[in-house]
């Protein structure tokens, strides 16, 4: 066995050296230092910048009397003035250059600077724009229809659908940019003199969809909390309740709501829409139950999508800081006796609200 393990950890350790090795893999964390946002202000997000950035490599290039020094030194030079005089931006910028200057030892690291700023960056950013930010204009038609046909009995599918619908229309938008753009890719790279074979293409490719795939999932994760405030609010709308608030921030941060309704006792019902509980919950509502009767808010509705995670315990330690959970109607919880108090089945949500309004 231990010849085995050798064996394998060998094979490995030739695969990092490699890649360590091959000057393309900098594309990856060129493309990674670029849009940092934290320590580099993402100055990859300014395409402009990135273009100009490119074709001043490639038009430095071309020049026998400027060295590979000079010409690093001019882009580094062009990004920094490219941010404003005595802004947090121009230091994070400089500090971009200071950490690219040694992994830019040569021409061929320049070019491939200026390859990861014009073919990838920027075609990402290009791409993202065209992806959905939210699931509304896919999904409303059909959850509009559906709630006309069914009433408020549709409710018990009809965020499920919202959520169906809309995940799979936003992610063959990505499907379909992320073909599109890796083709374009693929055109450019057959002409482009620095790649040598196949090994440096697929070294820039793959560095293309991991930088895609991950700022696009930063963006589904935003896509899907929006997605079920949507859906409430169409609920709400469909349905003509009215006395639908805008939630005041500090209330937005501390409780995690989506929406509140004016009852008419003059108190609040906060409403919070998401597809399951973080592990961070507990907290945020035992440390925040002043916050309810400051803001004379009676009680907390969540609708919640996926309930898989929600224990018995959970339930009850949530009902007992003022909290309802909406559940599909076809969940089992719904009939268990310890948490019935604290449950009710998503069917019920609208009149349940008509209740306390009218």
């Amino acid at each position: 066995m231990s010849r085995v393990h050798d064996l394998i950890e060998d094979e490995d350790m030739d695969i990092v050296e490699r890649t360590l090795k091959n000057p393309f893999d900098k594309t990856y964390w060129f493309a990674r230092m670029l849009i940092q946002s934290d320590r580099y202000g993402g100055i990859g997000s300014k395409n402009k910048v990135m273009i100009q950035s490119a074709k001043l490599i490639s038009e430095l290039r071309s020049h026998k009397n400027v060295d590979v020094d000079m010409a690093k030194q001019a882009v580094f030079n062009y990004l920094i003035d490219s941010r404003m005089k005595g802004s947090k931006a121009r230091e994070e910028a400089k500090r971009l250059c200071i950490d690219l200057d040694p992994m830019i030892t040569d021409w061929n690291d320049l070019l491939i600077l200026g390859l990861t700023m014009k073919h990838i960056v920027v075609p990402i950013s290009l791409m993202l724009n065209e992806i959905p930010s939210n699931d509304f204009e896919i999904a409303k038609p059909i959850a509009k229809a559906y709630l006309e046909k069914f009433g408020e009995l549709g409710l018990k599918d009809v965020i499920e659908i919202w959520d169906d619908l809309g995940m799979r229309g936003c992610i063959s938008v990505e499907r379909a940019q992320i073909v599109e753009g890796l083709g374009i890719l693929r055109e450019v790279l057959r002409k482009k003199d620095i790649i040598g074979n196949q090994e440096d293409m697929d070294y820039v490719i793959t560095t293309f969809v991991q930088e895609f795939e991950r700022r696009v999932g930063q963006k589904r994760k935003g896509r899907g909390g929006r997605s079920l405030e949507d859906v409430t609010g169409l609920i709400l709308q469909h349905f003509g309740i009215t006395d639908i608030e805008l939630v005041p921030e500090h209330i937005r941060a501390s409780l995690e709501v989506d929406k509140m309704v004016e009852c008419s006792d003059g108190w609040h019902i906060a409403i919070s829409c998401k597809r399951t509980f973080r592990e961070r919950w507990k907290q945020s509502f035992t440390e925040n139950m002043d916050t309810l009767d400051d803001n004379k808010i009676k009680g907390i509705w969540h609708l919640i999508t996926y309930e898989r995670d929600l224990s018995e315990n959970k339930i009850i330690e949530m009902g007992e800081h003022r909290c309802t959970i909406y559940l599909p109607d076809s969940s089992l919880k719904l009939k268990k006796p310890s948490v019935q108090s604290y449950v009710r089945p998503m069917s019920s949500f609208v009149s349940d609200i008509r209740k306390e309004v009218s």
